[in-house]
């Protein structure tokens, strides 16, 4: 995002600021990729779409649907929420959300165990 930055600032052509642009996202997805990152060259591509359309939320949903299209179909629905956002803070549930989290995990964790599929065997 800084690089794309600098780009935006220092670039004056259109076209060069395109092909700068598009050349930086290129290599970092292709060094996700061969560095095995976590969402490898989909995090980047999604990361670069929201970055890019950044000004204005309705092109940012679109181009996260676009993204998201092909590789992560349900997450297609969370762009609902993002295009509704207001940008005022909601309720100060920070501290149920510190309790939700982890209990919610451990609670699936106990299920899992119980059915069999932990990998840990309940005697």
């Amino acid at each position: 995002m800084m690089a794309i930055d600098a780009v935006e600032r220092h670039t004056e052509q259109q076209f060069l600021r395109f092909f700068y642009t598009a050349a930086l996202i290129i290599a970092t997805m292709f060094a996700a990729h061969l560095l095995k990152t976590d969402y490898s060259y989909y995090g980047i591509m999604c990361i670069a779409a929201l970055y890019l359309f950044r000004g204005s939320r309705l092109l940012q949903v679109l181009a996260g649907c676009l993204v998201f299209f092909w590789w992560e179909l349900p997450a297609i629905a969370a762009f609902a929420p993002i295009y509704l956002y207001s940008g005022e803070r909601g309720s100060r549930m920070k501290y149920f959300f510190y309790i939700f989290y982890p209990a919610h995990l451990m609670i699936l964790y106990v299920i899992c165990v119980f059915l069999g599929s932990a990998g840990v065997s309940v005697v």
